[in-house]
Parts: C-alpha cells; sequence; structure tokens
C-alpha cells in the first residue's frame, strides 16, 4: 500500500506491542530508538542550544529523560524538569532512564513550573493516550510553557492533547511549535480545532515492525504523491478521446458564468475526452468563447439551467457549480437524482439544493459530493467541531452511499465502505471565490476516465492541492486565485507522474 496508514491510539499500542514480540527488543529499547529519531531531527533544526526537558512521570516523559541525555551527548547544555502528578507512579522505562541521566544535567522535581523564559522548551509531559484534561500543577505549568518566549517541541503530541481528538483542548494543553511524533500521524492532526496546538506536525519512524502495519486496520490514510501515482489512468499510443470520458456539466446562470468555465476548463485539462456544458441561454457565448474545447447546450431558460434532457451519452454528470437556487436548477437537480444512471459529482449551489432534501436522498450511482464547512452543516446538520463534522461526513456517506469531500484546510474523503483518506496538501491561498469549481471539474474528469467515485474524488483532491501549493510557490498565497490552480495543474499531473 502506498498511501502512509493513520493509526489510532490504541492500534498505535498494539504495534508496539506486536513489535516488542516479533524482534525481541524491550520497551526501553524500543524509547531509545524513538529517542534517537526525536533528536536527529531536533540536531537540524537547532544544532545548538539550551534545551529544558520537562518530563511527566510516564513513558511520555521516558522518551524526554532519554531525549535530554542524548542531547546531552550532542554537547548540548540542558536541564531536566520532573513533574510530580498526583496518584501517578513512576514507569519502569522513567526510572531506568532517570538511572541513565547524567550526573551533569541538572534535575528538579516539584508539582508545578515556572517556564524557562528562553531557548528550547521539550514537553514530555503526557502521551497521546490521555484520558482526562490537565489540571493543578500540570496546568499551571502548561499554561505558564504557552506564555514563554521559548520555542516549545512535543514529544509524540502536545501534552494535554489526545491522539485520537477525544478531548477537547480549550486551552488546557501545551501550545507547541513542532510536534514531532512516532511512526504514524494522528487522526487529531487533521482537526482544525487543534491545530493551534500542533505547530509543524513532524513524523519519524521508530522501527515498528512493517508487517503488523501492513496487517492491522487504519483510522486513516494520507494520500502520498507514489499513491495517487498508481490510481492514475495510463496512456497509450493508439488511444482517442474516446477512451477518456465525456463529462456533461451543469453549471451557470445570470452572473455565475466564471464557475462554468472554471469547472469546464478543469474538465478538460484534467484529461476527460470531451465536455459538454448544459448552461443557461445567455451563458452559451461565453462559455464558447472561454472555453473552445467544450461543446455546450443551451437551455431553454435565459437566466438558468432548466430541468435535464437526455444524458446516456455521457460517462459522468457533474452538477451545481453556479446554477444558483432557482426553480429550473432544482428541476435540473432532482430529475439527475431520480432518473439518470450517470456518476456524478455533486457541488455548490448543487449541494445546497441537496440540502432541502438530504432526508430523502439515498444515492443510485456512483457519487461524490464536496461540500465546505457551511455546506456541510446544511447537509448534515450543523457541528461545534471538526471532530463533530467529520464524524457527521462519515455517517452521511455510509448511510447515503455517496463519497463525502469535506473540503478544508487538510481535506477529508469519506468512502460509503468507511475508508477514510486525508490530504495534507493545501495552503490557505486556494480558500478563494472558484477553487471549488476546479475541484469538481477535476473529479468529474477522472470519474470519467474510469477510475471509482473514491480514486477519483481521493486522486482529484491531491491533485487539486498540489496544484494550488505549486501556484503558491510561484504567486504567493495572498493574490491567488482559482484560474491560478488550473494554469498549475499540468504541472501537478507532470509532478506526479514523472
Amino acid at each position: 500500500m502506498s498511501h502512509k496508514k493513520v493509526f489510532s491510539i490504541d492500534t498505535i499500542r498494539e504495534l508496539d506491542r506486536l513489535t516488542l514480540q516479533e524482534t525481541g527488543i524491550s520497551d526501553w529499547q524500543l524509547m531509545e530508538q524513538a529517542a534517537n529519531a526525536f533528536v536527529n531531527v531536533v540536531k537540524k533544526r537547532f544544532p545548538s542550544g539550551l534545551f529544558h526537558v520537562y518530563c511527566g512521570p510516564g513513558n511520555n516523559g521516558g522518551d524526554g529523560l532519554a531525549i535530554a541525555r542524548l542531547l546531552k551527548g550532542l554537547g548540548n547544555e540542558v536541564r531536566v524538569y520532573v513533574l510530580d502528578l498526583p496518584g501517578q507512579s513512576n514507569s519502569s522505562c522513567f526510572l531506568q532512564n532517570l538511572e541513565l541521566l547524567p550526573s551533569a544535567i541538572p534535575l528538579q522535581r516539584a508539582e508545578a513550573f515556572e517556564a524557562a523564559p528562553n531557548g528550547m522548551i521539550i514537553d514530555a509531559f503526557l502521551g497521546s493516550g490521555v484520558n482526562r484534561r490537565p489540571e493543578g500543577g500540570l496546568l499551571k505549568t502548561i499554561q505558564s510553557i504557552n506564555q514563554s518566549a521559548a520555542t516549545v517541541i512535543s514529544v509524540d503530541i502536545p501534552s494535554g492533547i489526545h491522539g485520537d481528538g477525544a478531548l477537547p483542548a480549550e486551552g488546557a494543553a501545551i501550545r507547541a511549535d513542532f510536534t514531532i511524533t512516532f511512526e504514524s500521524a494522528k487522526a487529531v492532526f487533521f482537526l482544525p480545532e487543534f491545530d493551534e496546538y500542533l505547530g509543524e506536525c513532524i513524523t519519524v519512524p521508530i522501527g515498528l515492525s512493517a508487517g503488523a502495519m501492513a496487517t492491522l486496520p487504519a483510522y486513516a490514510e494520507l494520500l502520498s504523491q507514489q499513491g495517487i501515482k498508481e490510481w492514475l489512468p495510463q496512456r497509450h499510443r493508439w488511444d482517442h478521446k474516446g477512451r477518456f470520458g465525456h463529462v456533461l456539466l451543469v453549471a451557470g446562470s445570470i452572473g455565475k458564468m466564471g464557475a462554468a468555465t472554471l469547472a469546464a476548463r478543469a474538465v478538460m485539462m484534467a484529461g476527460a475526452g470531451k465536455c459538454t456544458c448544459y448552461v443557461p441561454k445567455a451563458g452559451l457565448t461565453v462559455i464558447q468563447t472561454t472555453v473552445p474545447e467544450a461543446m455546450a447546450i443551451p437551455s431553454t431558460s435565459k437566466k438558468e439551467v432548466e430541468g435535464l434532457f437526455d444524458s446516456s451519452w455521457a460517462d459522468v454528470i457533474a452538477i451545481g457549480p453556479g446554477i444558483g437556487q432557482g426553480n429550473g436548477a432544482e428541476k435540473a437537480l432532482k430529475k439527475a437524482l431520480l432518473e439518470k444512471d450517470n456518476p456524478m459529482v455533486i457541488d455548490a449551489d448543487g449541494l445546497n439544493l441537496l440540502g432541502r432534501q438530504s432526508a430523502s436522498f439515498q444515492a443510485r450511482v456512483p457519487m461524490v459530493l464536496t461540500p465546505h464547512p457551511g455546506e456541510a452543516d446544511r447537509l448534515f446538520g450543523p457541528s461545534l467541531t471538526g471532530a463533530e463534522r467529520l464524524r457527521r461526513a462519515r455517517d452521511f456517506a455510509s448511510e447515503k452511499g455517496a463519497v463525502v469531500v469535506l473540503k478544508g484546510g487538510k481535506t477529508a474523503i469519506c468512502c460509503p465502505e468507511g475508508a477514510l483518506y486525508f490530504c495534507d496538501l493545501g495552503n490557505p491561498g486556494m480558500a478563494t471565490a472558484g477553487s471549488g469549481d476546479v475541484l469538481t471539474g477535476v473529479i468529474a474528469a477522472l470519474l470519467a476516465q474510469g477510475l471509482t467515485a473514491e480514486k477519483a474524488a481521493a486522486a482529484g483532491v491531491f491533485l487539486h492541492a498540489l496544484a494550488g501549493d505549486l501556484a503558491a510557490s510561484a504567486k504567493g498565497q495572498h493574490s491567488l486565485i482559482a484560474s491560478d490552480i488550473l494554469q498549475f495543474l499540468p504541472n501537478a499531473f507532470l509532478k506526479i507522474l514523472s
């Protein structure tokens, strides 16, 4: 499998157990491997300096003590602060690393600390499986660290945060500048409400069993360039346009023909053989002029699309960009949902119209829905947190039989069978009008070329995000517009396929 697995905290514990069983190494040796991996990252970012290592009494604190010893061995100035937590005893690995701590490292023990004002703070209080919110001296110390000017580096996860997102942070967690996590990204890395606590996230291998990782179930998969390359359709010398699919794009209304233009250009640039645009009569000249590669069928209505015609010739229907929410557009969507056998992509106004009938909606064909958070709340019901919205999206995908692309800073692709993908590419510059219309076109084109709804959605998200990152590298984020994403879409394909 080419995509990187994201494991739940319980599965990571099982991975640790299976690794120890398979290799015969001890808990302490595995901890040493983790500490070395952590220090290798730190020394590249901070070749020398003053390190304040704050440790709890458990295995995360044991990691911290091992890290302190290794940093001292590299010639750094290191100070260790051990927090005594009421009711918690020292783990065996913590005690073993405490015995190995060089006497040259100053050590303090207390129930609370004032944070060091400068240098680097290494947070090793609590592990990723924390089951209750910090309180007492721990909370006071965390709050003090968050007010310090020192650079904060968390071991595996910022203390106070559960790796699966089971606890709300709400100010009672370390705000790290860097999080160096072991072997697998944590589910919480993909939830927006925790972003301010995580800083830059770096995942390092620590030698866990490859066999166990391959066989144990993943909570999700993190999309990778190699994995997307394996999914993209291959091209052969004798291929012709009929082999790459025909997309019927239902898009546009008076004042919103830009959405239709962007989506149609994306369909063609993402490799579909043909694209026919069904647009309002007043938009015919616009679409024929701006996208000469596409064909067009005008609606009987001047201002909006009106109903839908025979589309048995189409391989995919993409509906929604700029269609408005009038009666004609609503009739078009209903006809598509109830009568058409084409795989579909629904976005934008199509999703807002779908929200009016989401209770009775059931996907009859392979289908991809691409809501942003506001559209998601109209479809699934309002959510207070990203974790709740993701749960609702997964439930909706399972119950309705449609792939849900939950757009955001780290887009999630929720599949009817339960699979979950995350994309960690993309940048804030892509939060601009028309960006979603481009994504709709890309997904529709990939669906038309024979990818499953699941793979078309995931590959489309990855290509779109990569194109956005390439555009931002060339033009910056503040000035980035949707047309820039289109401009760099060929570069994204080239980078993946090279």
